[in-house]
């Protein structure tokens, strides 16, 4: 059993963390009722464990997500195939290449001859099976980088007050949380923060193309309140990299602050949905 493996089982019988591996060299990850993103608890030992310990570049993976009883057959089957695949982004914006995961699939609710209120908590997970293939390669642990010019901390030198769009954010369609290509930029809006300690910004969230209601829905929570979870998204990114709430605000404004006010293109739609940093103080 590698070294990743067997990490997480120390942790997992000395602190009751809310992650499981076995012999078989399974990692089971738990998720709350309804939810197909991890919880903080998880996402935080799993940062640890990426950025402290190493990466798993010489295995393959399979990603299999499940969920209890609770509800109907077709939203367990979605919420199943969305906990997997939340996974494997995971996995890949934490440096695992596409080609490593040989699958990502849902199975949807695990078959239960007796049932309890509010279901199983052990079902609600996703399976990543490992395949050794030989060494892994230790990771250096997280850094703030200044070695090439930052973008984004050019752009943070506006007035106090002002705002700047994040470029090169993007978002799975219906749905708060973003894409692997997306890490960079974010990487790069932490380094711009982590060097400029006395800047505090609030991050703000806009949707396009919403007609009859305040804001999108959010296919993860099933809320219309899609441009403000795609703005807490970052800020509980930023978050957990180590910036200090009191520097960070986020809000999300709907469809009330459009750039364009009727969209009549793709590139209309994409300039009105957007995220942008206000400064609020420097």
């Amino acid at each position: 059993m590698n070294k990743f493996l067997r990490y997480i089982i120390v942790f997992l019988f000395g602190a009751l963390a809310p992650i499981a591996a076995t012999a078989q060299d399974t990692l089971k990850l738990y998720f709350d009722t309804g939810k197909s993103e991890f919880n903080k608890p998880t996402r935080q030992m799993l940062d640890s464990l990426f950025y402290n310990d190493q990466v798993i570049d010489n295995q393959t993976i399979s990603v299999v997500g499940y969920t209890d009883y609770v509800g109907g057959t077709d939203y367990n089957n979605t919420l199943s195939h969305a906990r997997a695949q939340y996974v494997t982004e995971y996995f890949v914006s934490m440096g695992m290449k596409p080609a490593q995961v040989k699958q990502t699939i849902g199975k949807g609710e695990v078959a239960r001859n007796i049932e309890k209120q509010g279901g199983y908590q052990t079902d609600r997970r996703v399976d990543v099976i490992l395949e050794l293939k030989g060494s892994t390669t230790p990771r250096k642990p997280q850094t703030v980088v200044n070695t090439t010019p930052n973008p984004i901390q050019q752009k943070m030198n506006i007035a106090t007050g002002q705002t700047f769009v994040l470029d090169k954010i993007y978002f799975f369609a219906g749905r708060h949380v973003v894409k692997p290509e997306s890490m960079p930029e974010l990487d790069k809006l932490y380094n711009a923060l982590a060097t400029n300690p006395g800047v505090q910004v609030q991050i703000e969230g806009h949707v396009c193309c919403v007609r009859s209601a305040p804001d999108a829905l959010d296919e993860d929570t099933n809320e219309l309140a899609l441009s403000t979870n795609r703005a807490k998204y970052i800020y509980n990114y930023l978050l957990e990299k180590g910036i200090d709430n009191k520097r960070l605000k986020y809000k999300g404004f709907g469809r009330l602050r459009p750039v364009v006010i009727r969209e009549l293109s793709a590139a209309d739609e994409d300039r009105n949905r957007r995220v942008e940093i206000r400064v609020l103080s420097r």
